[in-house]
């Protein structure tokens, strides 16, 4: 209890045994926090709401036995520490973000973890691995995500609605589409990723174009990919719905990628402040 916020408005706690019996089960009522929790390994936990000006938080902390977290870790065990340096590049309306330091061996550690603790998790993934294999001669494991070395962010980022109230136009359609009216209530969804292997990266997405493209509703057209120069960086445009454009773009050891062109063009011309 010492270690959660000071200015919390309300606070519950779990002992070992409460861990075990509502966390630590997937028939517990509380069994949707055991990421957050661990109950496997935790000795006892703490939850607490707090508010400020900005609105309510709710902090977590949770005493780990280390033995017993050494020899079952966590879910989030999976994830090693970094110092992050994409939020200098995200939006800072952005709503929701997550980061990961060298990708590439935290899903190796996400699948080990998935396999013990989540097997329906791990046996989707690897559906799609076989599958993307299949269709595209793409293997994720191999191809693409050791292609990424340095730090990833995905973030949920809210549209401007000034871009979206009349509808914007989609790049390369005969005639000319516009993405629905409604579009600006819809955020979209983005991904940022350093130190990249440019050539693999670029080789792996290209695989992947057509399997994505055929995998669309055919009430769309005939949907491929367009290219739209941005600057001086060529990137690569797909309409997946009347809100949602698949765009993605390879610059300067980076992969941007987003379901809203405004999102790789703003990492493109490196405008706004980053998140706070």
């Amino acid at each position: 209890l010492d270690a959660l916020p000071t200015n919390r408005i309300a606070e519950a706690y779990l002992s070992r045994d409460g861990l075990a019996a509502l966390v630590g089960t997937a028939q517990g009522g509380l069994a949707t926090f055991e990421p957050f929790l661990d109950a496997t390994a935790s000795r006892g936990a703490a939850v607490s709401v707090s508010a400020d000006s900005d609105g309510l938080s709710i902090a977590a902390r949770s005493l780990l036995d280390p033995e017993r977290a050494d020899a079952a870790p966590g879910f989030f065990a999976a994830f090693e520490g970094f110092d992050p340096e994409l939020p200098g590049d995200l939006a800072p309306d952005a709503l929701a973000y997550l980061g990961l330091g060298e990708p590439s061996e935290t899903a190796d550690a996400l699948l080990r973890q998935a396999t013990a603790r989540a097997p329906g998790i791990a046996s989707g993934f690897t559906a799609l691995v076989d599958r993307l294999q299949r269709d595209a001669g793409v293997n994720l494991e191999s191809d693409l995500l050791p292609a990424l070395a340095g730090e990833a962010a995905f973030s949920v980022v809210p549209r401007d609605k000034a871009d979206t109230a009349t509808g914007a136009s989609l790049p390369g359609q005969t005639p000319p589409s516009t993405l629905a009216p409604g579009a600006a209530a819809t955020p979209y969804l983005e991904l940022l990723a350093t130190d990249v292997d440019e050539d693999r990266v670029r080789d792996a997405l290209a695989r992947l174009q057509g399997p994505l493209a055929r995998s669309l509703d055919p009430d769309l057209g005939a949907p491929v990919f367009d290219q739209e120069d941005i600057g001086d960086v060529r990137a690569q445009v797909l309409r997946l719905s009347p809100t949602a454009e698949l765009t993605y773009a390879i610059f300067d050891d980076k992969l941007a990628a987003a379901t809203d062109p405004a999102g790789v063009r703003r990492v493109i011309e490196d405008e706004g402040d980053g998140l706070a």
